[in-house]
C-alpha cells in the first residue's frame, strides 16, 4: 500500500513539474488509478472470497461484482458443517455430465461452470437440493479512488506491499505520453513491464517454500484416487 499523497508527489518529481501547469492534479490522479488497475489485470495478484447465498432449486447465482477470474468454489449446505469443493469445469465440457438435461435434478453440487461475464455468472450441477452458502474465491479489481485532491490525499492505493512504485511508473510513463517524450515513455513502460513481470512470478504462490505431489481423496468413497498438484 502507498498514500495517495505521496504517489502523487512521486510522479510530480518524476516528470520535473512540481505544480500544475502542463500536468493537472486530477489528471495524474486518474493516471494512478489507471495503474493500480493495470497492476490488478495483468498480475492478479488480489486475492479475494465472498460468501453467496445459495436456494435450494436455484442453480445460476451472481459472481462478486468485482471479479476478475474465480479460482475456486466451495459449496457449504446449511444442514451440515461440510464442506464440498466444486470442479470447475468449461461450460462445453459440461455437456458430458448433464447430456441434454442441465439441471439433472437435485442433489449435492460437485461440478461449476460460467457462462457469462457480464455480470459473471456461476452455474452450479446438479442444481442445489438444500440451501446454504457458496463461497466464491477470485482474483478481484480494486475500488477506485476519486480524483478528489483533499477526498484521497490520505487514502492507500491498492497494490501489494513492496510494490507501491508500480502505479507511479505508470503514471509517469503516461505522463512523459502526454509530452510526446518518446525516449523517456518507453523507458519508464520498459521499466514498469519489468517490474509487473516480477510481480505476476510471485503474485502466484507468495512463499518460496517447495510444495508436494498430493492424492486426489474421494470424499464419497473415501479411496485415493489419482494424483495431483
Amino acid at each position: 500500500e502507498s498514500l495517495c499523497a505521496e504517489a502523487f508527489t512521486g510522479v510530480r518529481a518524476r516528470l520535473a513539474e512540481e505544480t500544475p501547469g502542463f500536468y493537472s492534479d486530477s489528471q495524474i490522479r486518474a493516471w494512478l488509478n489507471d495503474g493500480v488497475r493495470e497492476v490488478a489485470r495483468r498480475a492478479l495478484w488480489k486475492r479475494t472470497s465472498a460468501s453467496v447465498t445459495v436456494v435450494a432449486g436455484t442453480q445460476f447465482y451472481t459472481a462478486p461484482s468485482s471479479a476478475i477470474q474465480v479460482y475456486r468454489v466451495e459449496y457449504r449446505p446449511s444442514t451440515s458443517g461440510s464442506v464440498y469443493r466444486l470442479e470447475y469445469r468449461d461450460i462445453n465440457a459440461m455437456d458430458v455430465v448433464w447430456g441434454i438435461n442441465q439441471s439433472i435434478g437435485r442433489g449435492t453440487p460437485e461440478f461449476y461452470t460460467l457462462v457469462s461475464a457480464n455480470p459473471l455468472s456461476i452455474e452450479l450441477c446438479p442444481t442445489p437440493g438444500v440451501g446454504g452458502t457458496l463461497k466464491v474465491f477470485t482474483y478481484a479489481m480494486p475500488t477506485d479512488l476519486t480524483t478528489n485532491a483533499n477526498t484521497d490525499a490520505a487514502s492507500t492505493l491498492d497494490v501489494p506491499v513492496g510494490w507501491e512504485d508500480l502505479p507511479v511508473e505508470w503514471a509517469t510513463a503516461l505522463g512523459f505520453r502526454k509530452a510526446r517524450d518518446v525516449n523517456a515513455y518507453q523507458l519508464a513502460i520498459g521499466v514498469f513491464g519489468q517490474n509487473l513481470a516480477r510481480l505476476s512470478e510471485v503474485a502466484t504462490r507468495y512463499t518460496d517454500e517447495p510444495t508436494s505431489i498430493v492424492p486426489d481423496w474421494d470424499w464419497g468413497g473415501g479411496l485415493m484416487l489419482d494424483y495431483g498438484y
